[in-house]
């Protein structure tokens, strides 16, 4: 396998500029330990609730955890690892956000509350919350802790596990006071739903006898303990694994400059080189992959070297250009250009100048027909490429009652980001994925979101209808339906609406015939129907005769056959 963009400059940088120190041993030890410690801690503040400890507080991590105040960058951890878990089991319960961010480990904290932020900003904007949305209060759900145990388990020095031994947790909901915004309302009730009125509240143990114990892990920085996603994660695989826990991980490789950081990756990703690729991660979001990736590397590296052989990628081409701010970066690609050889065939594709083109086996891509084959194919051509898939649905024809407009939507730029750490840079994949979603929100407006609720509307009420019209426009009696010999299939009798698993063959003939108006398209779409279960096919036979509408899964049947044949 071959790159050809050269250097990353990561080897020059390295003579100048120390590499960060490596993370501190790790000790090898049993998978399940056994220690006599136990605190308790009261909980004395109300708030936040759920149905199971370990489900509340991962939601509230991945999502309100990512919000952070500027004024908490500069506060001290607790001193221990139950004091971390107590706090962030604080904060939800006062419903701050805030709060239970200054609980995380600072590195998954800082990669993850620019561009969520960013995300509730956009969703106010779009109506989907409203302007009472607040980071350090959520209205309308409430998570109470209360009585709540914990016991302590260290995995090694500065890292350890919190089981939430005992106590109870109380979730309550009141959709009144859910910051809902008008897009959400409005939709909800134009199919026919009430986001108001709707209240519940129910009280559970944190832990029962015979259940899988719960527990967080967390780690001690510079400035105290902070309870780790990525951590616990980690040893919740290595613990359902039955693992020991290595005394060594994989060191992070950095590079001088975002662009380095990318290139760095993609060569290592052409190149199968699992080791190199997790190495070039950033150790914000990826700490715990470095420490414990070679608990599953091996086994994963001995699989890709089975397909090493056959499969070779070139990167002819990748120019790079990158937003820096602070610590963080967008990577752009302004062109890339890579080949493909596997099984025998080669293949290539390039972008350049907002502009696609590929080469090679066209059937074997499933791309005859498709402009591809006649070069490049640029903006314009692909908006119309996603305007005739539209149109393949039915809507946007010559038929003004289906017509939807949608109005123009511009492009998002999206990248790659990129995080220094300790002077180096390294590819955060999770960040990049926020900020990818974050830029698909920016270019949305109001009338987007409404046009999307109107596809939907018109797509599934209008359906029945149009079901109901295709079954309702052939008649039967008329001289230019093909008559079915009596004799050509078993026949069995129907019950109206019984839906039952017996085929009529006679009638499901006659009632392809009567769609279709010639012998041959009926017979290819009852060959393309052998494979559906007998009882959607006496389904479609039963809602023909009888007239009704027949279950969703049975149209879809239907339809994929008539498209596959007419």
């Amino acid at each position: 396998m071959s790159d050809q963009f050269g250097p990353t400059g990561d080897d020059e940088l390295s003579e100048a500029v120390p590499p960060p120190p490596p993370p501190p041993p790790l000790s090898p030890i049993d998978p399940v330990l056994t220690l006599e410690t136990e605190s308790e801690v009261t909980s004395s503040s109300s708030g936040f609730g759920g149905r199971a400890a370990a489900g509340i507080v991962g939601a509230l991590l991945l999502v309100g955890g990512s919000v952070f105040a500027v004024t908490q960058l500069g506060s001290s951890g607790p001193g221990t690892a139950e004091e971390a878990v107590a706090d962030l089991l604080d904060a939800a319960g006062n419903e701050d956000l805030v709060g239970l961010m200054a609980a995380l480990d600072p590195g998954e904290r800082d990669a993850l509350r620019g561009p969520v932020e960013d995300m509730f900003g956009e969703l106010e904007r779009l109506e989907v919350l409203d302007d009472s949305f607040d980071l350090g209060g959520v209205k309308g759900i409430d998570f109470e802790f209360a009585d709540v145990t914990y016991r302590s388990e260290p995995v090694r020095d500065g890292l350890t596990r919190v089981y939430l031994t005992g106590g109870t947790v109380t979730s309550s909901v009141d959709s009144d006071e859910l910051p809902i915004g008008n897009f959400v309302s409005d939709t909800v009730e134009r199919f026919g739903g009430d986001v108001t009125g709707f209240r519940e509240s129910e009280t559970s143990d944190i832990y029962e006898d015979g259940n899988d114990e719960i527990f967080l892990v967390a780690r001690e920085g510079v400035d105290g303990w902070r309870v780790s996603i990525g951590y616990t994660i980690a040893e919740l695989a290595r613990l359902d694994a039955g693992q020991p826990l290595l005394a060594a991980g994989i060191e992070p490789v950095g590079a001088d400059s975002p662009e380095a950081a990318v290139e760095g990756m993609v060569a290592a990703l052409v190149e199968l080189d699992l080791r190199d690729a997790i190495a070039r991660l950033s150790p914000n979001e990826f700490a715990a992959l470095h420490d414990y990736a070679d608990l599953f590397l091996a086994e994963a590296e001995a699989e890709v070297s089975e397909i090493r052989d056959d499969f070779d990628v070139t990167v002819d081409d990748l120019t790079l250009r990158s937003d820096v701010s602070g610590d963080t970066a967008s990577v752009f690609m302004d062109s890339v250009a890579i080949t493909i050889r596997a099984d025998g065939e080669q293949f290539s594709a390039a972008y350049a100048d907002e502009c696609f083109s590929i080469e090679g086996d066209f059937e074997a891509l499933d791309l005859e027909g498709t402009p591809f084959e006649d070069g490049p194919v640029c903006a314009e051509q692909l908006e119309q490429l996603s305007n005739d898939m539209f149109d393949d649905f039915g809507f946007g024809d010559d038929s003004d009652s289906n017509e939807i407009e949608f109005p123009t939507i511009e492009t998002p730029e999206i990248g790659i980001t990129a995080h220094r750490v300790d002077g180096r840079w390294y590819v955060a994949p999770i960040a990049t994925g926020l900020d990818a979603m974050v830029s698909g929100l920016e270019v949305l407006e109001r009338s987007h979101l409404d046009a999307m609720a109107d596809f939907v509307e018109q797509f599934f009420f209008g359906f029945g209808e149009s079901f109901d019209e295709s079954f309702g426009e052939f008649d039967l009696e008329e001289e230019t339906t093909p008559a079915v010999e009596d004799d050509e299939y078993p026949t069995t009798t129907f019950e109206p609406g019984t839906q039952g698993s017996v085929v009529d063959e006679k009638a499901f003939q006659e009632f392809l015939l009567a769609y279709t108006g010639d012998q041959a398209t009926a017979a290819c779409m009852r060959a393309e129907l052998r494979t559906a279960p007998d009882a959607i096919i006496a389904e479609l036979a039963d809602s023909y005769t009888y007239d009704y509408e027949p279950s969703l899964e049975a149209q879809d049947a239907f339809f994929a056959a008539s498209e596959a044949c007419i």
